[in-house]
């Protein structure tokens, strides 16, 4: 063993030394045919162009191809549309111009083709109508500049001008008739051939072209025009090649080939020379003939027409019949070996070198072995099979040769282990091993790993982990020392499983374990402890359980290799609970997701070994790249834990019929980019032009930008990478920004399938890498904006957001205002329930002492019916008697109220029937309507009653009589004067019948709907204009009359109109009763004490004008407006205040407003609640307004809660009685807010300062004498100053002004003017040393006589002595 290293190392030396001497003269080459089977239109190809995309262009006798690498796409001829084909399908030449655009000569024109459209422009064709067609007649050339110029059967050149797109004709001196050839040499210069085999070349100037140089007509003619290599070749018809060098215009003989030359071509320090027959010809740079290259023997028997030198090292080669040929050189760094004399080769399952043979272990082929195997070597190894024949299994699947002796260990399908001894030369099945029995039996050995400490780990099919030692006995035989078997064991925490397929040493004591189907293990040899680890358990655990191989790299790297993927552990520092392992999948690079074998080459990189070929990953930047089977692999497909890396860096894989091994320095690293092909690109519904494609080149920035609409918001592509060599070995990757959060790997697959993108703007950034897993940067290949539904369009979606915005506007105001209303409801309701309340526990008070009441009530009456007849004095109609007959009439109503509330509590109670009598209806009613007669004519009402004689039934007489009094009062009371109120009556003849009455009245204020809510107790509330309304228990108390009688009433408001249908059914037998009715019995007396009205008062505008008159003749008696609905209430107060006061009167709100502006009072007193404008309102508006702010305001009502009482006084007033009232009370309030009045005035007047003659304590009065005071100080120096200036300020009139100043000061404007003028005057003589002269002139004063008067009145005292006095006092 000492001397095997040694051996193999001269050997290498040698084999290397005898490969370099058989290698041939020059590289091989490998050829691939592509004909009309491939997708090529016809097989007859005339020429060649590879664009500056990459793109290869192939003309042919039927058609225009272009060819990516992937398909071909064939242009022919476009029919109907020759924008979008050719017009002739025979392809001639191909030519590309600096814009990028094909040139394509055709036998009966030129066409340009626009890459960036897809579109055609022809030229020539049937240009002078009919023509004989040749298949020579057109041709192109472009020199250095860029200019382009045509051959054509009328014209011999032609020149293309850029601006006029269009060819204009060029002469060419010493040329007649058309060409037959042109080339540009590479001086720059135009070579031409003409008909007649004359060759000329012409030189560029600056007003057109120059002949240079001319060769007439000669034997043998020139028959060809060829360029390669830079320089000008012409050919003659017996196969004699000339060369024209760039600096002379001489032609060379170079060689000669004994047949017309079709084509010329430099490639690869050769020149090859076709021959328009048949055959090709090989020369070196001085044209020494050299043999056909290895591998482009095929070419030998072809008729090449053209060929173009292409990228990636490619030659492409046109032939007449046999399609377009790929030439391509080979050297490929694989090498691949099979068992030979086996008729099918078995998977190689091991590899070992013993004794410097190659040992390949197979599945069913048993152990073959190459002895003295060299990798540089040859091929002429012969296999050995001698080892089979003691096999106990010829299924091998692992082979180590041990470190530590000299035995080799094989592991095998069958029982145990077998070991070589190759010092004996002699193979020992585990059978043949001394002590083999006093251990337990296993077999089926996937995996044999050699310990530090000569022991071995074996790793078995269904037998779990085995550590065992076999020694060399004395006597030179191979025994088993120990045995520890590992197996699963869910309870302990064995192996993840038993089937264990392979094994790696760790750091330290550990050992990792690969279990298929059941995850990882890792053994601590010390302990014996076992840690299994299972995928899909936590984040970042295996990819899979199926564990197939494992390689501790150089950096304490593990490496796992799975059926799903490949994973890797850093070892130098782990989570032994949960280790985080990184993955690594197809979607990474990997050719395949199965890992069957896995090692490391010399400079570090990872290699693995696939279902689909091998990779090679990069740790550090984790670059993957792939590696085929058309990379010179002996299959793609490879088998389980088959690897071996030799001393000299070889690197073996075994697989499926064979291995393949290789050293990867050897293989090289291409760096270059290709560039991108998009293709089938489908943009909704709609297609691109199908000969268009987009080519995108490493570095490129701008997209193409693309709209589509909502309805076509999708899209398909397919790319692939330009490459005509390694294109399946490229990969893509792309994402939508704006749309894809992360890349999207297509590997070798690059279809691009987007659907249902929502309106926006996109970019598709695309990145791709060549056969080395070089990356290019992201790159925007396509922009796309997805137009919106008209309705997402910002227009839209500001007009929708207005929209919004106003219904959300809206919907607050009108919540706002529901809310409003909710709680003006919520308000009423709390305080009608509180008036209801209120009402409800003084009725209960009123109605538990209803009989107490009925005593005084009796003495009341009875008092007042004993004073009625002692009226002699005073005189009748004088006010003691009219008071004595309010008392009277109203004690009768408070006497009816009583006995309503009792009747309304029982009928509420169900305690109240009705009481049937025979009665003269008519008669009945006729009374009753005539109590109202003088109430009507007082009121001056239209009073209509229509009552048909003969209505005589049973009936409640005084339920009816109560019916129709409530019915009638409410209509004369709420009507008020000057309307109709009308009654009329009817009976209905029926089973039953019906008595059915009718109460209308005009003057209603209320709104329709409240026609039910009247019929509420204590209802109150507003209504419009209506102003507000309220209700006793009268229409409730009515209401339930007609209920106990079992009739209906209903109200219906319209029109200012409200109507009272009342019906009362009369039962059958009551209807038709016979017999007298009840005497002619009159009303009782309370109806006509009620209706008939007492007070015989003037109207309000006649008291008016009586205190007006009262006024004018005495000026210094306050005056008093009374605003109140109730007559007899204003005819009480009246009486009351008229000794001391003027009185003004108004029976409601607005009344009061005229009043206010035609007679503006002293002072108010207010009723709260009133038809039109009640009290608060007509407070609210007179303490408002500037004009009237200042006239105190007491109000008058039955509203005696704290929360009406304040309600009262937060909209002003300056008082609040509470009725019923005391006549000495009311005077003494309103004695003292006159008497506070007058404090004011005197305060105003003793104010040291016009500033604070403004101070009062009173916001309102503040305010108004703030303004007036400032525009007095403004002019005071202006005599002229007087009350219009005032008035005009402060945009009031005169008697306004007037009356507000008096009331608040108590004094007039004229002498308000004077009263700040003096008070001015004073303050400057205590704080200034002005002389009384200035004084006076700066106060406004323009006589000095006056000033000393006026102010010796108001401070009794001259100017001079005022001041002398107050320095004294100071």
């Amino acid at each position: 063993m000492r001397f095997f290293w040694l051996r193999m190392a001269v050997a290498f030396i040698l084999s290397g030394w005898q490969l370099a001497d058989a290698q041939p003269a020059g590289p091989a080459y490998s050829t691939l045919q592509l004909d009309n089977s491939d997708g090529l239109s016809n097989s007859a190809v005339n020429c060649i162009l590879q664009d500056s995309d990459g793109m290869l262009w192939i003309g042919t006798w039927d058609g225009l191809n272009r060819y990516d690498g992937q398909a071909f796409h064939v242009i022919s001829f476009g029919g109907d549309n020759p924008g979008r084909g050719l017009l002739s399908n025979v392809v001639r030449e191909l030519l590309e111009d600096r814009e990028n655009r094909i040139w394509v000569t055709t036998v009966e024109g030129i066409s340009r083709y626009d890459k960036a459209t897809g579109s055609f422009r022809h030229f020539f064709y049937h240009k002078s109508g009919p023509q004989a067609i040749g298949e020579n007649g057109f041709g192109l050339v472009t020199d250095t500049a860029g200019r382009i110029f045509a051959r054509t059967p009328h014209e011999p050149l032609m020149r293309y001008d850029p601006g006029l797109d269009s060819f204009l004709a060029q002469p060419l001196p010493g040329v007649q008739g058309p060409l037959s050839g042109m080339r540009i040499d590479g001086a720059n210069r135009l070579w031409v051939r003409a008909g007649d085999g004359s060759v000329a070349a012409y030189a560029s100037t600056s007003g057109g072209i120059r002949a240079d140089y001319r060769l007439g007509p000669r034997q043998p003619a020139i028959t060809g025009l060829h360029t390669a290599n830079g320089v000008l070749f012409l050919s003659d018809a017996f196969g004699t090649l000339y060369r024209v060098e760039p600096g002379t215009v001489d032609p060379v003989q170079v060689a000669r080939i004994g047949s017309p030359i079709s084509a010329v071509n430099w490639y690869n320090g050769r020149y090859y020379v076709a021959a328009a027959t048949q055959g090709l010809h090989v020369f070196d740079a001085l044209f020494a003939p050299r043999p056909l290259p290895v591998g482009m023997q095929l070419l030998q028997n072809m008729k090449i027409k053209g060929w173009v030198n292409g990228g990636e090292q490619l030659l492409w080669v046109a032939t007449d019949g046999n399609g377009l040929v790929r030439i391509a050189q080979y050297n490929s760094p694989f090498r691949t070996r099979s068992p030979h004399n086996m008729q099918s080769p078995p998977p190689v399952r091991a590899i070992a070198n013993v004794a410097g043979n190659l040992w390949v272990g197979t599945k069913g082929g048993g152990i073959s072995i190459l002895p003295d195997f060299v990798p540089q070597g040859g091929s002429s190894h012969t296999w050995q099979h001698h080892l089979n024949a003691a096999l106990n299994n010829r299924d091998v699947f692992s082979i180590v040769h041990s470190t530590q002796s000299d035995l080799v260990y094989i592991g095998t399908d069958g029982t145990g282990l077998s070991i070589y001894d190759t010092y004996r030369k002699r193979l020992l099945n585990w059978e043949q091993l001394t002590g083999h029995q006093d251990f337990p039996l296993f077999g089926s050995v996937y995996a044999i790993l050699e310990d530090p400490d000569g022991s071995l780990w074996v790793g078995t099919s269904g037998y779990g982990l085995i550590h065992l030692r076999a020694v060399r006995s004395p006597a030179g035989d191979i025994r088993v020392a120990f045995i520890r078997q590992y197996k699963y064991n869910a309870r302990t925490g064995g192996l993840a499983n038993d089937i264990v397929y392979s094994l790696c040493l760790g750091p330290e004591n550990q050992l990792w374990v690969g279990c298929r189907y059941g995850g990882l293990s890792l053994l601590d040899k010390a302990s014996g402890t076992i840690t299994s680890f299972k995928a899909f358990s936590y984040e970042n655990s295996l990819s899979n359980n199926d564990v197939l191989s494992l390689y501790r790299d150089g950096a304490d790297r593990l490496w796992v290799g799975t059926s799903y993927g490949l994973n890797y552990l850093s070892l130098t520092a782990f989570d032994k609970r949960q280790p985080t392992f990184r993955h690594i999948k197809d979607h990474d690079g990997l050719p395949n997701n199965t890992i069957h074998a896995i090692t490391a080459d010399d400079d570090g990189l990872i290699w693995v070994s696939t279902n689909k070929g091998l990779a090679r990953i990069n740790p550090d930047s984790g670059q993957v790249v792939q590696f085929r089977e058309n990379d010179g692999l002996h299959r793609a497909e490879f088998s389980d834990g088959a690897v071996w890396k030799d001393a000299f860096g070889y690197l073996y894989f075994g697989g499926i019929h064979g291995f393949s091994y290789f050293h990867p320095q050897q293989i090289p690293r291409d760096m270059g980019l290709p560039n991108l092909v998009i293709r089938s690109l489908q943009l909704g519904n709609q297609h691109t032009n199908e000969s268009r494609y987009i080519v995108r080149k490493p570095g490129d920035r701008y997209p193409d930008r693309y709209t589509l609409a909502r309805r076509q918001n999708f899209f398909t592509a397919q790319i692939h990478a330009l490459s005509y060599l390694y294109a399946d070995r490229c990969e893509y990757a792309w994402m939508l920004e704006g749309h894809d959060q992360t890349w999207q790997y297509g590997r070798s697959d690059g279809h691009i399938s987007y659907s249902n993108i929502p309106p926006g703007s996109y970019r598709l950034l695309i990145k791709w890498s060549n056969g080395s897993s070089v990356w290019t940067d992201p790159q925007p290949v396509v922009a796309l904006d997805i137009s919106p539904y008209w309705w997402q369009t910002w227009p839209a979606i500001v007009a929708a957001l207005a929209t919004l915005l106003g219904m959300a506007y809206w919907w607050y105001r009108d919540r706002k205002n529901k809310l409003n209303i909710q709680h003006r409801l919520q308000l009423e309701r709390t305080l009608r329930e509180k008036d209801e309340a209120l009402h409800e526990s003084q009725l209960n008070f009123f109605t538990h002492i209803a009989h107490e009441l009925q005593t005084p009530l009796t003495l009341l009456v009875g008092a007042a019916e004993q004073l009625e007849p002692a009226r002699a004095e005073p005189a009748s109609g004088s006010p003691p008697q009219t008071m004595v007959s309010l008392l009277r009439q109203h004690a009768s109503r408070l006497t009816y109220l009583v006995q309503q509330l009792l009747e309304f509590r029982k009928a509420q109670a169900g305690h109240l029937t009705a009481d049937y009598r025979y009665q003269d209806v008519s008669a009945l009613l006729g009374r009753l309507c005539e109590v109202f007669r003088p109430l009507s004519e007082q009121q001056q009402n239209t009073y209509e009653i229509s009552i048909p004689d003969g209505l005589q039934f049973a009936v409640d007489a005084d339920k009816l009589e109560k019916i129709v009094f409530n019915l009638l009062s409410n209509a004369f009371r709420h009507g008020g004067p000057h309307e109709y109120v009308s009654f009329s009556a009817r009976i209905s003849y029926g089973n039953p019948g019906a008595l059915h009455l009718e109460v209308a009245n005009s003057g209603c204020r209320l709104a329709p709907e409240d026609n039910e809510r009247i019929f509420e107790q204590f209802q109150s509330s507003k209504s419009g204009a209506a102003g507000t309304y309220s209700t006793g228990i009268g229409l409730a108390f009515t209401r339930e009359l007609v209920g106990v009688m079992g009739g209906s009433i209903r109200a219906v408001i319209s029109d200012g109109w409200i109507t009272f249908n009342m019906v009362l059914p009369i039962p059958a037998q009551e209807l038709h009763a016979t017999g007298l009715p009840d005497a002619d019995a009159p009303l009782p007396p309370i109806y006509s004490e009620m209706a008939v009205p007492v007070v015989q008062s003037l109207d309000s505008a006649t008291y008016n004008q009586v205190g007006l008159l009262e006024k004018l003749t005495n000026t210094h008696k306050k005056s008093v407006l009374v605003v109140e609905d109730e007559q007899d209430i204003r005819y009480l107060i009246r009486q009351v205040l008229n000794p001391h006061y003027i009185i003004y009167e108004a029976s409601d709100g607005l009344e009061a407003i005229t009043v206010l502006q035609q007679h503006p009072p002293d002072l108010i007193i207010s009723d709260v609640m009133m038809p039109g404008m009640d009290g608060l309102a007509l407070c609210d508006k007179v303490k408002n307004t500037p004009a009237t702010c200042h006239i105190p305001f007491v109000m008058l009502s039955a509203k005696t809660t704290v929360d009406q009482r304040n309600e009262g006084y937060e909209v002003g007033a300056d008082a609040y009685i509470a009725k019923p009232f005391h006549a000495s009370h009311l005077l003494v309030r309103i004695k003292n807010l006159f008497d506070q009045q007058e404090r004011l005035h005197n305060r105003l007047r003793q104010a040291n300062s016009p500033e604070s003659i403004i101070r009062n304590g009173n916001s309102e009065q503040e305010q108004f004498l703030g303004v007036l005071v400032a525009t007095i100080m403004k002019d005071l120096e202006n005599p002229e100053l007087n009350a219009a200036t005032l008035e005009h300020a402060l945009s009031m009139s005169k008697m306004q002004l007037y009356r507000k100043l008096k009331t608040i000061s108590g004094m007039t404007p004229s002498e308000f003017i004077r009263h700040i003028r003096l008070k001015q005057a004073a303050q400057l003589l205590i704080g200034t040393q002005l002389t009384v002269n200035e004084i006076f002139y700066q106060t406004g004063f323009n006589n000095q006589s006056y000033f000393f008067r006026e102010f010796k009145k108001q401070y009794g005292c001259s100017p001079n002595e005022y001041r002398s006095r107050a320095k004294i006092n100071a």
